[in-house]
């Protein structure tokens, strides 16, 4: 790798093996190539950690393809790992579709999977293994997820029943500002 680069090499590595990854769920390199601008030579060179390949790695748009060809965002998703962020799909269900109360307890269960699953790891051994440190991982993310949908679910909530009663914000700049209607910042 280039002495310019900012990450160490495993990172670089682990890109690589998260494209070889994508490239397999959309069905191969010869589906691949077929849902975006490049070839099946040009994908696995993107995925090659071979010493003439090593510095190159699949522009944003080819993984962008193949991401919604498959439904899955795992490049992007390393990205966000890899600069200490957590990605989690936009809600889907806020907006009256699931009750605040089954949203809830949604969020309640999911959380309290990451601490049940914590302490089965933690009873085996006191250590907690790396198949442990994955389905943590998982449980964790999932979590998050289920959580930003909660927040999500109880500001529409709130900002119906101030349109109903015919009190508070709730307008459109909410949206394009980022802000819900109480200030909150959602990134």
């Amino acid at each position: 790798m280039s002495p310019a680069r900012f990450l160490p090499q495993r990172d670089y590595l682990s890109l690589k093996a998260t494209f070889r990854r994508l490239v397999i769920l959309v069905g191969g390199g010869n589906e691949a190539a077929a849902q975006t601008r490049v070839g099946q030579q040009v994908l696995d060179r993107y995925g090659s950690v071979s010493p003439e390949h090593e510095d190159r790695f699949a522009p944003i748009d080819v993984i962008a393809d193949l991401e919604a060809a498959c439904g899955e965002p795992i490049v992007t998703r390393k990205l966000a790992e890899l600069s200490g962020h957590v990605l989690s799909p936009l809600p889907s269900h806020a907006g009256g579709s699931a009750p605040l109360t089954r949203v809830t307890a949604e969020a309640m269960h999911k959380v309290s999977k990451v601490f049940a699953d914590l302490g089965a790891a933690l009873e085996n051994d006191g250590y907690i293994n790396l198949e442990e440190d994955q389905q943590l991982h998982d449980d964790i993310v999932n979590a998050h997820e289920v959580l930003q949908a909660l927040d999500d679910q109880i500001t529409f909530e709130r900002i119906k029943a101030e349109r109903e009663r015919g009190i508070g914000g709730g307008g459109a700049g909410e949206a394009s500002s980022g802000r819900d209607g109480g200030g909150r910042k959602h990134s």
